[in-house]
C-alpha cells in the first residue's frame, strides 16, 4: 500500500459475517442464555474443613508479616507513616498472590491424587 504523507490508504472491506446466524459454528461461540439473575455455576464437591481455613489464615498472616518487614526497607520515604502504609499495601498484594498460589497448588495436588487412584 502506498503512503501519502504518513497516512496509509486502505480499501474498505465488505462487511461479511464469518458464519451465518443459524449455523452450528455461531451457536458454539455465542454465550448461553442467562437463567434468572445469575447464570448457573458448578457446586463444589467437597468443602475444606475449618482446620484448613485456620492453617491458611495463619500461613497468610506469617507471609504478610514477613513481607511487611522486608518491604519497609524498600520504601523511598523518610515519613514513618508512608513507609508503613506502602509496606502494608505491597505486603497485602503479595499475600493475595500467595493465597491464590497456595489454593492452586492444593487443587492440582488433589486432582493428581484423585486421578492416580
Amino acid at each position: 500500500m502506498p503512503f501519502c504523507r504518513g497516512v496509509a490508504r486502505r480499501r474498505p472491506r465488505a462487511a461479511t459475517s464469518a458464519a451465518p446466524t443459524g449455523s452450528p459454528a455461531r451457536k458454539l461461540v455465542d454465550k448461553p442464555a442467562r437463567l434468572g439473575l445469575f447464570a448457573r455455576m458448578a457446586t463444589p464437591e467437597k468443602k475444606s474443613p475449618p482446620v484448613q481455613l485456620v492453617i491458611d489464615l495463619a500461613a497468610c498472616a506469617l507471609f504478610f508479616t514477613f513481607f511487611y518487614y522486608v518491604l519497609q526497607n524498600h520504601v523511598p520515604s523518610n515519613d514513618p507513616t508512608m513507609v508503613r502504609a506502602w509496606a502494608a499495601g505491597g505486603a497485602a498484594c503479595m499475600t493475595g498472590v500467595f493465597w491464590l498460589a497456595m489454593h492452586m497448588v492444593r487443587v492440582v495436588f488433589r486432582f493428581q491424587r484423585d486421578t492416580a487412584k
